[in-house]
């Protein structure tokens, strides 16, 4: 299915405007402040894409069930993970209670991070199409959700 053929739907609830596509809630742009209320929608999961991890948002992170973090090998994303790992491991001692991942990261630069921040970092696949998840990738995905 394409892109433009995504079953597609705006609505609203309480809290704000969001997008589902295939029964999943998008909240795009969504502020510290909006969280409690979408805490309290009654969800399964609710997964915090948080971007570049800022002061605040690390903050959030570290409330999450699950700390999933995941970092992008582009030379130009690098310094901005390798900030986002300072952050962590300062401020949580250690950084245990993380997984971190690296999208198609070499051995070379895990074998280096994992050294550098004393944490195992995990190379995942780059998935081109969201929607549309080969059966290698399960496996992975709900690993994370566990």
């Amino acid at each position: 299915m394409t892109e433009d053929k995504l079953p597609f739907r705006q609505a609203e609830n309480n809290c704000r405007s969001y997008f589902r596509i295939y029964d999943v809630d998008y909240y795009p742009n969504t502020s510290a402040k909006e969280l409690p209320c979408l805490f309290n929608q009654g969800y399964r999961y609710l997964i915090l894409d948080l971007g570049s991890t800022g002061e605040a948002d690390l903050s959030e992170l570290l409330r999450c069930d699950r700390k999933i973090v995941i970092g992008n090998p582009a030379p130009w994303k690098m310094d901005k993970f390798r900030k986002t790992l300072t952050q962590i491991t300062q401020k949580t001692a250690s950084g245990d209670g993380f997984l971190y991942l690296m999208e198609m990261g070499k051995p070379k630069t895990l074998r280096e991070l994992s050294g550098k921040y004393h944490i195992i970092l995990r190379s995942v696949p780059f998935i081109q199409n969201p929607f549309r998840i080969e059966k290698e990738i399960f496996s992975i995905l709900q690993e994370l959700l566990e």
